[in-house]
Order: C-alpha cells, then sequence, then structure tokens
C-alpha cells in the first residue's frame, strides 16, 4: 500500500501538468478581441484607396478589376467579366451608373442589375468597407477574426465573404489581398494585386 501512495504522489504532478496543458487559455478569446480593436483603429479612418486586382468566378471565368474609392463616392471598371464586354461603374451607395456598351443606366440596386442582365454579381454597397476588411456601418453583422486581430469571416448585407489572405502596404497597414464573397446566387473570389492611393479621414 505506501508503494501505491509513492507511485500516486509521483504521478499526481505530471496528469496536472497534462491537463494543463491541454486546456485552452482563458485569456485567448480576450486577447483576440484586442488585438480586432487595435487593428481596427489603423483602418477605421481609411475613406478612399485605389486597387488592381482580379474577380473570377467558377466556371464563369475571370475579370480585371479596377475600383477607385473617395468618401462615398467609387469608379469601378470591370474589364472582359465572365465572357462578356467592358463594364463601368460609377456612383454612391444610393445612386450608381452602370455603363455597359452603348447601354447606360442608373440604379439603387446596381447588384440585382448586374445579377439580372450579366448573370454575375459584385457587392457594390459594401465593398467600400469589406475590401479594407472591417464591417459596413449601421448593418446587423456577424463575424469572426484571427489571432492577428483580422477579420477572418464577416456575414453582412446577404453576403458571406472570407479573408483568405492578407498582404502589408507601402503604408504598413494590413489589408485583405485574397477575398472570397458568397451569396445566394454566387460565389467569387477578389484577389487583390495592389493597392494604391490609401486616403483617410482629417481629425
Amino acid at each position: 500500500m505506501a508503494a501505491w501512495r509513492v507511485l500516486w504522489a509521483l504521478l499526481l504532478p505530471i496528469l496536472l501538468a497534462a491537463c494543463a496543458t491541454t486546456t485552452p487559455p482563458p485569456s485567448t478569446r480576450v486577447d483576440r478581441s484586442e488585438a480586432w480593436l487595435a487593428h481596427l483603429a489603423t483602418i477605421r479612418d481609411i475613406s478612399g484607396f485605389v486597387i488592381d486586382g482580379r474577380l473570377s468566378e467558377g466556371s464563369m471565368g475571370s475579370a480585371t478589376l479596377f475600383w477607385r474609392q473617395s468618401g462615398a463616392r467609387f469608379s469601378a471598371r470591370a474589364s472582359g467579366p465572365f465572357g462578356s464586354g467592358a463594364i463601368a461603374l460609377a456612383g454612391t451607395p444610393t445612386a450608381v451608373t452602370i455603363r455597359d456598351g452603348e447601354q447606360r443606366i442608373t440604379t439603387s440596386q446596381p447588384e440585382a442589375w448586374l445579377q439580372q442582365q450579366l448573370g454575375w454579381q459584385l457587392p457594390v454597397a459594401g465593398l467600400r468597407f469589406w475590401a479594407v476588411g472591417r464591417p459596413m456601418p449601421g448593418r446587423a453583422a456577424v463575424f469572426a477574426y484571427n489571432d492577428a486581430g483580422q477579420l477572418a469571416v464577416l456575414e453582412q448585407a446577404g453576403w458571406r465573404i472570407h479573408y483568405e489572405a492578407y498582404e502589408q502596404t507601402q503604408e504598413g497597414l494590413w489589408l485583405p489581398s485574397r477575398i472570397r464573397f458568397i451569396s445566394e446566387e454566387q460565389a467569387a473570389l477578389l484577389r487583390i494585386a495592389r493597392w494604391r492611393n490609401i486616403e483617410r479621414d482629417a481629425d
């Protein structure tokens, strides 16, 4: 009996140490939240930018994408989108003008028009915010972030967005370089090759 007591006394610290190493630290979630707030502080006041990239959608093909944002106004061009010609868009969240060849229309629902007329979508309303890796203000959102405090998954305005990669810009900002957009109608992947002319709100 004494031998068993000695053996148990020797094994008990080992068992307790094993339990301690397999139990995740309770501060992990707090650390991620703090990292997200720190990261958000670096991107919150971005009000303008230019991105060059490529948008691809399964078997439909791909398109080069140029997007210029300045405050609430934007202009964009998708060249050779999924077998069609060049499409140009410009406007604000409430009124977007679309040029498709000789056709020109102004609509408050550009995503629906693109889906109906061309069979593909672009998240026009939210891209101003989603491109930099933050939720759109004033809209319900569910999101999760990675260990670095950057958005990993965002669900908002009918889209589920996966942030698959980030890269550091010349300004030292960590911004998305690979974003997957999923809606009821489609799933598309945006690869951002370059960020330029990043503007910030004045203090």
